[in-house]
Order: C-alpha cells, then sequence, then structure tokens
C-alpha cells in the first residue's frame, strides 16, 4: 500500500510540472556605446541610466578633455601666450601687434589635436566593442558625427543636445557632414528649448536636413544636461526607437515637442 501511494504522488508531480520554454526569438540585449560631454564621465548619471538597461560601455575622454588637461595642450598654451604678449608688442611697433594674428591657427591647430584624440578613443571602443546603437552627449554627441563622417560608425544613433556646431565656430573647424540614410541607418535627436550651451537650432536644423521617415526629434523644456528628460526610461525608448527604425527599415517619423 505505501509503496503504490509513493507511485501515484510521483505520477501526479510529474503531470503538474511546469517545462522550461527558451524563446529563442527573445529580444536580444543591445549593446549601447555612450560618448560623453565635457561634463560628464564614465559611470556618469547619464550612463548609469544606459547601464539600467543595456550592456554599454563609456570610453574615458576626461583625459583630453577635462579642464586641467586643456590647459595642458601645448597648442593652446602657445596661442594664449601670444595672445597676453601682444599688447606688450605695441609699445616695440604698433604693426606689432599683428603677431597677435598667429595666435588664430596655433589656437585652431590645438582644438583638432582634441578632437583627433577623442576621435582615436572612440573608433577603437566601436571596434573593440562593437555596440548596436551610439549615444553621443554634446561633446560626445559632435565626436559621434565626427566618427559617422569618417566611416568609424554606421549604425543607429542618438545624439542628446549634439555639439557640432558650436565646436565648430569655436574652433574654427567645419561641421562633419552627416546624412541618413546614406552614412548611418537612423538618427534620434533630442534637445532642449532652455539649453544655454548648446543653441536649440542647431539640432532643429540638423533634423530638417534629414530624411523624416528615419530621423525622429524630441523637444523638451529643460536644461542642456536633460537632468528632467533623460530618464532611464525615456533613454532607453530612444535607443530602442533608433534600433528599431534601423532594423524595420519602415520607420515613421516622429516629432515629439513637450507641452
Amino acid at each position: 500500500l505505501f509503496l503504490h501511494t509513493l507511485y501515484k504522488m510521483t505520477l501526479t508531480k510529474m503531470d503538474t510540472a511546469v517545462p522550461t520554454i527558451t524563446n529563442d526569438y527573445e529580444r536580444k540585449s543591445l549593446r549601447v556605446l555612450f560618448m560623453h560631454g565635457l561634463g560628464s564621465r564614465p559611470y556618469g548619471s547619464k550612463h548609469r541610466k544606459i547601464l539600467t538597461n543595456f550592456e554599454s560601455e563609456c570610453p574615458n575622454m576626461r583625459q583630453y578633455i577635462a579642464k586641467k588637461k586643456l590647459l595642458s595642450n601645448p597648442y593652446l598654451i602657445v596661442a594664449i601666450i601670444i595672445l597676453l604678449l601682444t599688447p606688450a608688442f605695441y609699445f616695440i611697433h604698433p604693426f606689432m601687434m599683428c603677431v597677435g594674428i598667429l595666435s588664430v591657427p596655433v589656437y585652431r591647430r590645438g582644438c583638432i589635436s582634441l578632437i583627433e584624440k577623442c576621435l582615436i578613443v572612440q573608433k577603437k571602443a566601436l571596434e573593440t566593442f562593437q555596440p548596436d546603437v551610439v549615444v553621443g552627449l554634446s561633446w560626445g554627441g559632435a565626436i559621434a558625427m565626427h566618427c559617422i563622417a569618417r566611416g568609424y560608425w554606421n549604425g543607429p544613433t542618438v545624439l542628446l543636445a549634439p555639439a557640432q556646431s558650436l565646436i565648430s565656430r569655436i574652433s574654427c573647424t567645419s561641421i562633419p557632414k552627416v546624412a541618413v540614410g546614406r552614412d548611418i541607418p537612423s538618427l534620434v535627436l533630442v534637445h532642449a528649448y532652455e539649453d544655454k550651451v548648446v543653441s536649440f537650432r542647431d539640432s532643429r536644423n540638423l533634423f530638417h536636413r534629414q530624411p523624416r521617415d528615419l530621423c525622429e526629434f524630441h523637444e523638451y523644456h529643460d536644461d542642456h544636461r536633460l537632468c528632467t528628460n533623460a530618464t532611464s526610461d525615456n533613454m532607453k525608448v530612444w535607443i530602442e526607437n533608433a534600433y528599431e527604425k534601423a532594423e524595420t527599415s519602415k520607420p515613421t517619423a516622429i516629432y515629439v515637442e513637450s507641452k
């Protein structure tokens, strides 16, 4: 009797057991490369928000663009010295003030060297990490644009308050030319009306130059760092939208304006 009861209990457990089913079509975890801005760093607030939903890396560019590092750039030091000495040249001869003009090409060369060093860092990260999506914030957005223009990256991209136009004006260099549909499959732009660092119009102009079915633009009432609206949930949506647009090849233009 005991053996018969044990046998029936075993059959009952086998009948009620729920098999584990592996879904081979489950959405893959996206790999996101985050290019930080001048005031941010790896594992900063934006990077941590990306890490809550995705596998992510953030190459460190602060070794070149931190304030202390900027002052150690030899080209920028020479340009500053020339500018400081320019008034003194006037007492030698008024014509000597023209020496100050020499600071312009030296300063420009210093800015280009900073961009080039950051591009080397990001190019290496793109080759080794092989991301599905690139996210660029401010300075990082400008570097992402340069990576696209040079052919280092050709995948879906999210740009948060990208500073390519501002950096171009400050460094006396050309704006990297990027065409969505030719250089990258999709682009999501995010910018704030009240941005006092990077002009909101720069992102709007970039959006209007792109095919509407491949580019998405989100406008918010926020500051340059998008402290209120760049939440982990919103960043998840922006990243997934950029990726899905590239994958489906039948995207729909979206223009979102925050009230």
